[in-house]
């Protein structure tokens, strides 16, 4: 009776222990993650973030029931937050509401956070449902949101990123200067525009207006025939720290009605440019690597479809393997198309480390004015194909183009593209929309928060065949693993059940 009661503390005792572990497995817990990338793990960059706050974040996920019994992307976001908040030790509390069945929904929309119609199917019945998913983030006075998340994907640097806004109590400033006549950043930079005032606040100025110094990035847009008048005020917030992205090229694209395409001649914009250490070049570049010239048609249901004529030689698409794979921006690459640019050189400079960040293939070649664009006309290939630089990232101390003897230049950060087209609307007749992800990881790099680019542009290595993209092996290899699980791993465990069972009835029958 004695031994009874001994294995029945036992067993009590490790169930509390059990019970006590569990209690505690949002403090301390375990999970082995074994991509190459980390992926899949909180990352040093937001342990650091999170150390940083001194009361309590509170994040408040906005989610229907409606959804989270349809789909299994909410109980991942769930599990992530969870994971934050245990990274925090503390720091961050996250609660997970319904606002339809809590009555929050008032609360929701404060946040900016406002129900998403999607498309649900029921018992054979299709039928369209508002549901909210979204997360708010609320520290002190201060808050920001995530209007609407449906995947963990990318969720830990948007959940980083809006913490340190939170923490700093003020949005990232980007101001943009259209330098194209006739052009602003509502008519023909939409898509730019869209991407970029999601996550910082966006001002235009006009050439030649005073850049102020709350100014975190600058980006400018052309800007060819600009004067000293023009030019002064971005000279003036450069030497003083200021940090741009100058898209620029030595050649105007008419693209309103025809493309036709002309030499912009001298330009001191492009001159001082030089002076900061890049030579942007008159001659277009072309590549076989290159984008399909797209028209859009009319489809009899009212919607609008694109016709493909065939490869496009001046819509450059850049490659994998020709950008710098040191430099955070492009280190895990998703894609970039310059719409006919123009080559860039390094100009050695005193103080400035010019680093080559994207480059044509090795089958590019260059076009001289009278330039041929039209897609039926333009050749295919180049008679002296070479690699040209399209893209670079400066830093140092850049020298004054205008000299004033009570100024002091102060070490910063420039990034030259050379194109001033890649950012336009025309993205949309390229089908180039990761351009705008390329320039938000620009502001991020010019603005000192490249570390936020290591959650950002980090991902989970790929472990299927689909990495393999040759024609004639990746069928081959497809097969093999067919067979591998479909037939040989279940006759194997057949056959070695048999073997058992025979052994048995062997030593039965002796």
């Amino acid at each position: 009776m004695e031994r009874k009661a001994r294995e029945i503390l036992v067993m009590l005792l490790v169930a509390v222990c059990f019970a006590l572990v569990l209690a505690d497995g949002s403090r301390w817990f375990l999970r082995l993650d074994l991509t190459r990338s980390r992926a899949w793990s909180i990352s040093p960059v937001s342990k650091d973030i999170l150390r940083g706050i001194q009361d309590q974040v509170h994040v408040t996920y906005f989610l229907s029931d409606t959804l989270r019994s349809l789909s299994p992307s909410p109980g991942r976001v769930i599990d992530l937050l969870q994971e934050y908040a245990s990274e925090s030790r503390g720091r961050v509390v996250v609660t997970v509401v319904d606002p339809e069945k809590t009555g929050q929904g008032e609360s929701a929309r404060r946040f900016g956070i406002l129900p998403q119609q999607i498309q649900v199917i029921q018992q054979n019945e299709q039928r369209t449902a508002d549901v909210y998913s979204g997360i708010a983030i609320d520290y002190l006075d201060r808050y920001t949101s995530l209007p609407a998340v449906f995947t963990p994907d990318g969720l830990e640097y948007s959940l980083s990123f809006a913490v340190r806004k939170v923490l700093a109590g003020r949005r990232l400033v980007v101001g943009v200067i259209v330098g194209e006549p006739g052009k602003s950043l509502r008519n023909d930079f939409d898509t730019l525009q869209t991407g970029l005032a999601r996550d910082y606040s966006l001002h235009e100025y006009l050439p030649g207006d005073p850049i102020p110094p709350e100014v975190d990035v600058l980006v400018v847009m052309g800007g060819m025939q600009w004067g000293e008048q023009e030019l002064r005020p971005l000279d003036t917030y450069i030497v003083s720290g200021g940090k741009v992205l100058f898209a620029v090229k030595g050649l105007h694209v008419q693209t309103a009605n025809m493309f036709t395409a002309q030499p912009v001649g001298a330009s001191p914009l492009l001159d001082m440019i030089e002076s900061y250490g890049v030579q942007v070049g008159r001659d277009m570049v072309l590549d076989s690597a290159a984008r399909d010239y797209r028209l859009p048609q009319q489809r009899p249901n009212g919607q609008i479809g694109w016709e493909t004529i065939g490869r496009y030689p001046p819509w450059v698409s850049i490659q994998g393997p020709d950008v710098s794979s040191e430099n955070p921006i492009t280190s895990h690459f998703t894609g970039l198309d310059l719409l006919w640019p123009v080559a860039l050189s390094p100009v050695p400079r005193g103080g400035v480390h010019a680093e080559p960040l994207v480059k044509t293939t090795g089958s590019a070649w260059e076009q001289r004015a009278p330039y041929v664009v039209d897609p039926y006309k333009v050749p295919q290939q180049g008679m002296t194909p070479g690699q040209f630089s399209l893209a670079f990232a400066l830093t140092g101390i850049f020298p004054a183009f205008f000299p004033a003897a009570a100024r002091q230049s102060v070490p910063t950060r420039m990034i030259v593209v050379g194109d001033d087209d890649f950012l336009t609307d025309v993205m949309q007749f390229s089908d180039s929309l990761s351009n705008v992800l390329f320039v938000e990881n620009a502001v991020l790099w010019l603005s000192g928060n490249s570390d936020l680019l290591s959650i950002k542009t980090r991902a989970a290595a790929a472990g299927k065949l689909d990495r393999i993209q040759d024609p004639g092996v990746r069928p081959r290899l497809v097969l093999i693993a067919q067979v591998l699980n479909v037939v040989v791993i279940p006759l194997a465990v057949v056959l070695f059940g048999l073997l058992r069972w025979m052994r048995r009835k062997e030593k039965g029958a002796s």
